[in-house]
Parts: C-alpha cells; structure tokens; sequence
C-alpha cells in the first residue's frame, strides 16, 4: 500500500511447506506472527503492534512442546524475560 508492506504476507520452504506468515500495517510488523519448522509444526508465535513486540512470544520443539515464552510490551520484555529474547 502506497510503496510499504501491508496486510498478511507468506514465506515458504522450497518444497512449499510454509515458512512463516507475517502481518503489517503501513509498513510496520503489526498483528500475529508465525514462523514454522520445516516439518510443518510451529517454531514460533509473536505478536507485534506498530513495530514493536508487544504480548506473548512462544517458541516450540520440533515436537511442539513449549521451550520458552515470555511477555512483551512496547518492544520490551516484561515478563518470563529468561532465553531468547
């Protein structure tokens, strides 16, 4: 939209599993992101407003068990704030 990235956009393995889906708003990450392994199951779960992180982050095993989570406001971790950040 006018020259900046808006709406949802995809990525993709080279096989055509999906990579990762991603959201913007005027050209800034806004909304959910997702990022996947290969196999499919999900690596990880952002979630971004105006640009910044902002709410819970997850990320997974490739068995899609939880391996760290944390809490984020404004671009700054707020909560649960140990690993990778």
């Amino acid at each position: 939209k006018d020259g900046e990235k808006d709406g949802k956009w995809a990525s993709y393995w080279e096989d055509g599993q999906n990579w990762g889906e991603a959201n913007y708003k005027d050209g800034e990450k806004d909304g959910k992101w997702v990022s996947y392994y290969d196999n499919g199951r999900i690596y990880k779960e952002t979630n971004f407003k105006a640009g910044e992180l902002d709410g819970t982050s997850v990320w997974y095993d490739g068995e899609g068990n939880i391996t760290d989570e944390d809490i984020w406001k404004d671009g700054k971790c707020v909560e649960m704030c140990e690993g990778n950040e």
